[in-house]
This record gives C-alpha cells, sequence and structure tokens, in this order.
C-alpha cells in the first residue's frame, strides 16, 4: 500500500473514532446550528454575561475542528441550562424581595453557572450530574412561586385570615423547596399537589399569582 493511501485511512480512521458514524456534512450542520443557538443564547440572556466564558464554544467557529458527540451534546445542554437559568433569574427579579432573590436565588443559580462552566470541556455531563442540575431548577422555579405567594398574603394579613389547614400546607411548601439535601421527585409531587390543594389562595384579592403561573408550576 502506497504511503499517501495509508496515511489517508489512518485519518479516516481517527475521524470515525471521533466523529462515530456522523458524516462530516452532518457534522458541519450540527456545528452550524450550534453556532446560531450559541448566539441567540448569548443576544437574548439578560441576567447572565458570557463574556468570559465563551472558551467552550470558540471551536465551533473553526470548521477543521473534530467533535465527539459528547462534545456537541455537551454544548447543546450548556446553552439549555443558562437559558433556563436566566428565565429563572429574571422571573425571580421580578417578582421577590432583593434580598430573597439574592440569597435564596441568584446565589444558588450563579453557582450552577459556575459549575457549568468548570465542567471539562472534553465530554458530556453524567447522567447523574444532568440530573441534580434539574432538580434544583425545579425547585428554585416552585420556590420562587411560594416566596411570592407567602410575601402577597402576608400583605393581605389584615384583611385575610387563613385557616390552618391552608398555613400548614403553606409551611410544607416552604419546607419542600428550602430542606437539606436535593429537591427529589417525590418532593415535587408533594408540592405540586399542594398548589393544587391550595389553589383558592390565588382567588384572594389583591395576590400577585395568576392562574397561569399556577399552571406553569404544575407543569414544569
Amino acid at each position: 500500500m502506497r504511503i499517501s493511501n495509508r496515511v489517508h485511512n489512518l485519518i479516516a480512521q481517527v475521524k470515525t473514532k471521533i466523529l462515530g458514524s456522523r458524516s462530516d456534512k452532518d457534522l458541519n450542520n450540527k456545528r452550524q446550528l450550534l453556532i446560531k443557538e450559541f448566539e441567540r443564547t448569548d443576544s437574548n440572556l439578560k441576567e447572565i454575561s458570557l463574556d468570559n466564558k465563551k472558551a467552550l464554544f470558540n471551536g465551533l467557529y473553526d470548521p477543521d475542528n473534530y467533535f465527539t458527540d459528547d462534545i456537541l451534546i455537551l454544548m447543546t445542554n450548556t446553552l439549555s441550562f443558562l437559558n433556563e437559568i436566566d428565565k429563572l433569574l429574571i422571573d425571580g427579579r421580578k417578582k421577590l424581595q432583593m434580598n430573597i432573590f439574592d440569597d435564596l436565588v441568584s446565589l444558588p443559580l450563579n453557582h450552577i453557572v459556575k459549575y457549568l462552566f468548570a465542567h471539562p470541556p472534553y465530554r458530556n455531563f453524567a447522567e447523574q450530574q444532568i440530573n441534580d442540575i434539574e432538580a434544583e431548577l425545579l425547585r428554585i422555579n416552585r420556590l420562587i412561586f411560594i416566596e411570592t405567594l407567602l410575601h402577597s398574603l402576608k400583605q393581605q394579613a389584615s384583611t385575610q385570615k387563613l385557616n390552618p389547614a391552608d398555613q400548614e400546607g403553606l409551611d410544607s411548601m416552604k419546607y419542600l423547596v428550602k430542606k437539606a439535601g436535593p429537591f427529589t421527585l417525590l418532593d415535587k409531587q408533594k408540592f405540586d399537589s399542594l398548589v393544587k390543594k391550595l389553589e383558592h389562595l390565588n382567588n384572594l384579592s389583591g395576590l400577585g399569582i395568576t392562574e397561569r403561573e399556577r399552571v406553569s408550576i404544575v407543569a414544569a
């Protein structure tokens, strides 16, 4: 076999290991889509700045770079998490008192952002890591809901009296999102069940919880 042919075959074998069964065309299409998604995310983020965090995505602009599926999925997951985190930060800042937002929403969410970019750039997150991040985002989503509801009820305290069952339900919801340890699927189910059980509180005059927000919590 001629040396040039052997070199060509070796390069092809290396590319197969890197790209798997995907063709160069498939890779380029995926790369172009990720570039668009990255630029859209970078442009739309309101609470998160990517100024010093773009190294992970810089390689996308070099068409000669080869990416494993793991790296492409890592980028996709990172962008997805960033968009979710930014929405929670916007929602929390709009609805919560500043001290509650800073301590209970902004601090843990920005910790997750740092965690995302501290992850090794050559492999995707492990399944448990993804599950842990998703659980924390679900917890904070529900924390924003209950803190908003509690603040609204507090403002109505002079005209509205809660019965013991309602107060117990609110205390349970608050406990579920502030207890030590991960926010489990069972915690989510308990919380969402209480949202439905206490939905009559949303109808009290002056409360800041809309029906759309209540439904979105249960659906998340």
